[in-house]
């Protein structure tokens, strides 16, 4: 099984698609069991590979899972806010004594993606 020409076969559990840690087939019954397979391939990448997280679990989650079964409102807030404030040039709270570690942590995260996706494209326009 390769990605789906269209996630119809994604979008109500049951159903049935290739584990990439497992290398077969299982039944995925819900959203947690995408998210076991997802920490597996996480777990499989730090041990076997300097590869980003990030970027393994873009190319291979949609082999699997409905990727707009996994971005939930309050995932698409955070990025929209983080969207705000960087198109803008404004902080999210008055100062960073004020904003939470874990909306810093965020927001971080969110920028190491992106760096990681610029150099990667970069690479790729340099033929590396």
């Amino acid at each position: 099984m390769g990605i789906p020409e269209d996630y119809s076969e994604f979008v109500k559990f049951p159903y049935k698609a290739r584990s990439l840690t497992n290398r077969k087939d299982i039944i995925f019954n819900s959203i947690e069991c995408i998210e076991d397979e997802m920490v597996r391939l996480i777990n499989n990448t730090e041990k076997e590979s300097d590869a980003n997280i990030g970027q393994v679990l873009y190319a291979s989650v949609p082999h699997f899972a409905n990727l707009s079964k996994l971005a939930t409102p309050k995932a698409q807030l955070l990025i929209t806010k983080y969207k705000y404030c960087k198109s803008t040039n404004t902080p999210p709270y008055p100062s960073l004594a004020l904003t939470p570690a874990t909306l810093v942590d965020d927001f971080m995260h969110i920028e190491d993606e992106i760096n990681a996706i610029r150099a990667e494209q970069r690479e790729e326009k340099n033929g590396n």
